[in-house]
């Protein structure tokens, strides 16, 4: 027997819907099967606007609540990204600026930057660095 041939939107959506269903799957595995159909699933624009009205609908609930809150930890991984480049960015700032300003860097000094991940403090100790002749006065402890 075969079966109907779905369209794009029904195919995209009946592989969510199982996703969200299967059990013994973790956040992490549904959200790489997720990520896997929405690759290869492609939507074309009209498609698109289909699908949001699809998940929009009671039926497919659990979808929607899935992608939701997958988009919501995407974004907030991003910023997190952001948060971290930053603060990576600003200490190799304060290395290269203590290595250039001071004569003696501290051998555990990269070693307690590495260790502050407050963005202001970091950015204050940048500021200080000239100010300074050694790295002990900055109060990195």
């Amino acid at each position: 027997m075969r079966s109907r041939s779905w369209d794009r939107v029904e195919r995209k959506l009946r592989c969510l819907r199982a996703i969200s269903r299967a059990e013994g799957l973790d956040v992490s595995r549904r959200y790489v099967l997720a990520r896997i159909v929405y690759t290869y699933v492609g939507l074309t624009e009209g498609e698109e606007e289909r699908f949001a009205a699809e998940l929009d609908r009671e039926s497919n609930k659990e979808v929607h609540e899935m992608v939701i809150t997958w988009e919501q930890a995407l974004a907030a991984s991003r910023a997190e990204g952001r948060s971290e480049g930053k603060a990576e960015a600003a200490r190799t700032a304060i290395m290269r600026l203590a290595k250039r300003c001071l004569r003696d860097v501290a051998s555990d000094f990269e070693e307690k930057l590495r260790a502050i991940e407050d963005l202001d403090r970091l950015y204050e100790i940048l500021e200080r660095v000239p100010e300074v002749s050694s790295t002990e006065e900055l109060g990195l402890d």
